[in-house]
This record gives structure tokens, sequence and C-alpha cells, in this order.
């Protein structure tokens, strides 16, 4: 009996292997009969194509690197169209362009899986492996290697686009901060002009306002990054601590980083029966708070998604400091737009298109602002909020109300 139930389980495991084997031979774009035919066009990150697009050109794609396997355009291409045929629901959003280690479970890519292993097996020393691997990690290679990232940031060819050149050097800043590359890398940001300057400017007032050795909070890109590229490349404002709210959100080694950088014990995070993620951070920056003594800013669209104590976070006008200690808010909101906020560059006109995210940028800047009014009103300035109230009209007017989504202005 006991040896029937052995060959049993054999053969059972046999059969799985065979089954898993099978499996994996047929997740492969070789297998994949394409009903379309079609010739292979290049494979842009930032294309707006229907999932069907994808699938054609990873077929199209596949038979240029089978004729040709040392090819590493075709093999990017190749990447990139199996990547955002199987995760087309996340490349619509922030995932295509924010590179991660493990795939979520709702995303996974089995088909996108096989084309890294062979291109890994075919050409292991290669741009193409170390962009594709960058931005798609297997788990069965162990850790994430971060000489890969800056190899393939190092070496990134001139078709590199700039949103896949921003994803790795950020995810580079995020596990190795102290990077002696990333003065180089955020300079090609900068040359490239990768952020247009009024966000640029934009950054510039929330540094200025921040108190000295300041930790900064932030979720959105315009709130922090060109923060970081000013840091790195013009040694602006280096006593910043910058922290990324979404990775505190979602990643505990980029807390347990964080807790090393600050020269603190590990956090170690309670279990929730509820909104787990999101209590976790709240509780992640209330042991920072406790321990440092340092003061402590988050950006204005943290305001309605954290679990932190609303009576604790205190509007200075662009930005939003998280203390304890009662004070008059408003007061310093009236410096920073009287003495710190250089805004003048909102009544000016844009010169060159930037794809609208100046448009977005300036008009929370205006929207924040506009909060102001009423507020140095109910307390008693009546003279600056009639002051901001004109100087919001003038930047309205600039471009007849065609450039700035505006709420109605009060006019005295």
């Amino acid at each position: 009996m006991k040896r029937f139930l052995i060959i049993v389980v054999l053969g059972l495991s046999c059969a799985m292997g065979f089954a898993q084997s099978e499996e994996t031979a047929l997740n492969t774009w070789e297998n994949f009969e394409a009903w379309n035919v079609v010739d292979p066009e290049p494979v842009d990150p930032k294309g707006h194509h229907r999932r069907q697009w994808f699938e054609d050109q990873a077929c199209a794609w596949q038979k240029v690197v089978t004729a040709d396997p040392k090819n590493e355009n075709a093999w990017r291409n190749l990447f990139r169209a199996s990547f955002y045929y199987e995760t087309y629901d996340w490349h619509k959003s922030f995932y295509a362009y924010y590179l991660k280690v493990n795939v979520p479970p709702m995303a996974r890519t089995p088909m996108t899986d096989n084309v890294l292993r062979k291109l890994k097996a075919t050409i292991p020393d290669s741009n193409a492996f170390y962009l594709c691997a960058c931005q798609l990690w297997l788990p069965e290679w162990g850790e994430f290697d971060t000489n890969v990232l800056i190899k393939a940031i190092d070496n990134a060819p001139n078709d590199i686009s700039e949103t896949e050149l921003r994803s790795m050097i950020f995810r580079l800043w995020k596990i190795y901060p102290e990077s002696k590359y990333l003065d180089h890398f955020f300079r090609k940001l900068y040359v490239n002009h990768y952020y247009p300057e009024r966000v640029m400017r934009y950054g510039w007032n929330l540094m200025q306002s921040m108190q000295k050795d300041a930790i900064y909070i932030a979720s959105d890109w315009y709130q922090y990054e060109q923060i970081l590229l000013m840091q790195y490349v013009f040694d602006e404002r280096k006593d910043i601590f910058v922290i990324s709210y979404d990775d505190i959100f979602y990643d505990d080694n980029y807390r347990k980083d964080i807790c090393k950088r600050l020269k603190l014990k590990p956090f170690k995070p309670e279990k929730y029966s509820f909104d787990e993620q999101r209590a976790i951070a709240a509780d992640f920056i209330e042991y920072l708070k406790s321990k440092c003594d340092r003061p402590f800013y988050l950006s204005m669209d943290l305001a309605g998604r954290t679990d932190l104590d609303e009576d604790s976070l205190y509007n200075e006008g662009l930005l939003l400091k998280y203390t304890g200690k009662r004070y008059d808010n408003t007061l310093v909101a009236l410096h920073n737009v009287r003495e710190v906020y250089d805004l003048n560059y909102l009544t000016q006109p844009l010169f060159m298109y930037d794809h609208g995210s100046s448009q977005y940028v300036d008009n929370n800047v205006v929207y924040c602002l506009q909060n102001l009014i009423d507020r140095f009103d109910d307390f008693g300035y009546k003279e600056a909020a009639r002051r901001l109230t004109k100087f919001l009209e003038k930047v309205y007017q600039r471009d007849s109300g065609n450039y700035y989504y505006f709420p109605s202005l009060r006019r005295d």
C-alpha cells in the first residue's frame, strides 16, 4: 500500500512538472499564432494604442528577434509590446512609468517574463537587458541588482524616452540616495528640460518656505521631484530630507531605509483590520515625528489622504506643517506670500509648450492662494486679502481665463 502511494505521488509530481513546463513553453511569443500580420513599429511608452496593437507588435518584433537574436532594439520593442499587452489596464495609469521589483498579483506577466529570461540568456551584458530588467525584475533572480540600474541609466541609448530615464533615476534615488551617480543622472534630466520652468519655480517656492533641516513628505511627482533635482544638481537646500509618501505607504524596505538614514531604530507596524496601508503610513510618520527633533512638512495634496491628526496640520500657503504646537499659521502664510514666494511668473505667459504639466501645477497654486484670501480677511489682514485678490485677478486676466481653472474671486 505504501509503495502504491509513493508511485501515485511520483506520478502526480511528474504530471504537474510536465504541465508547468508545457505551460512555460506555451507562454512565449514564438508559440503565439498572430491573427493579424503587421510590420514592426517602435513601441513608445507614451503611445496611445488599443491592447490589440501591442499584441500585434509583440508578434511582429518576435519575428525580428528570431531572425536576429543580437538585435537589442528588437528585444526592447518586443519587451515593451509584451509588457504593455499583459498589463494593459495598468499601463494607462502609473504602473508602466514607475518601476517595480515584483509585478502585482493582478498584473501577472508570464509571456513577458519569458521574454526577459531569453533576453538574459541571449545577450545578458547588453543595454537592452539592463533597461528591460529595470522595469521588470524576476523574483527568481533574487534581490534587485543596483548595478544593473546604474548601467542602464549610464548607457541609456539616445532614443530612450525621458519618462523611462526619469523612472529609473528615481528608483535609484529611493534604493540608494547616496549613489555618486545621482548628480550626473539628475543633470541629464535637467539638460533635457524634463521639468518645465514653472514647475521648477513652484518647487523653488516650496523649498524656500521650509524651515532648516525640514523633513518633507510628498506624494504627487510635481510636489517633490524637481526639489530633488535642485538638491543634486545645484546643492540647494540639501538640509531638507525628502520622503516619498507613496513608497512609505507600500514598501516596508523603504521605511526601513528611511529609519536607517535618520539613525533610528526600525519601525514596527501594528496589525490593522481595515485600510492597513494607510494606517501604517500614518503611524510611520508619527514614529518619525516622535523620534526626530525636526520640522515636518507635507505636500498640500496629502491634506485628505492620511490618517494623521487633522488638528496638527497647519496650512502655511502652499504646504502643510505637521506639529502638535499651536501657532499663528495664518501669519506664516502671510509672510510666505509677501516675502518668500516668487509668484510673478504666474502673470507671465508660457513661452514653450510643456504637455500641460505647468497648467496643472499653476492651477493648484492659484487654488491654494485663492483659499488664503478669505483666511486673511477673516483674521483681519484686510490689505493683504485685497492685494492677493488684485494679484489673482491679474493672473486670471493674463490669458482671458483660458489657461487657469479659477474659482470666482471676491471683489471688495
